[in-house]
């Protein structure tokens, strides 16, 4: 015995939808089937169908994977001063990880909030203050091939935003 739902394919050309239904089912051992019905003289091939699907997966993957490696790039302070900014970036889906360079010698940071969605990205960190305590940074960027163009704000809105273009470490 199985539960029988029609689906309709809007996307078709007008007047196309009345010509072709997919029946989706499910069989005793509740597995989803798609058996594609055609009234006219075109068919859905559900070989087409399967290819689109795993195509835009394979899409998802790819976006999701533009931000990972190794970024390097200068970025002028308010005092006039280029430092070094490395980001090494791994992205997992929309979850981003990785860690940002230590200044002066210290350790990498890892980065906290990490995010990517298509070729954005964006993430924090918390670098040693001068004074003491930890200052929150805030970075978002924008992926074209192998450059990400990086802007960076801290996060208590002090000081002015920095920016760098940032290129990709082979």
């Amino acid at each position: 015995m199985s539960l029988i739902f029609p689906f309709y394919f809007p996307f078709l050309a007008p007047g196309a939808v009345r010509d072709h239904v997919a029946n989706l089912y499910f069989t005793p051992r509740r597995i989803l089937r798609v058996r594609a019905v055609s009234y006219g003289q075109e068919n859905i091939s559900m070989k087409c169908l399967r290819f689109l699907c795993v195509g835009c997966f394979a899409t998802v993957s790819l976006f999701a994977a533009g931000a990972d490696g190794k970024w390097e790039c200068g970025v002028k302070g308010g005092d006039g001063q280029v430092r070094p900014l490395v980001a090494t970036l791994k992205a997992d889906g929309m979850k981003l990880e990785g860690t940002v360079n230590g200044m002066n010698g210290q350790p990498d940071i890892p980065i906290m909030n990490g995010m990517a969605h298509g070729d954005e990205v964006m993430w924090s960190s918390k670098r040693p203050a001068p004074s003491g305590g930890t200052m929150q940074f805030d970075y978002k960027g924008k992926v074209s091939g192998d450059e990400m163009q990086i802007t960076i704000a801290r996060a208590d809105g002090q000081g002015a935003p920095m920016a760098c273009t940032a290129k990709r470490s082979k």
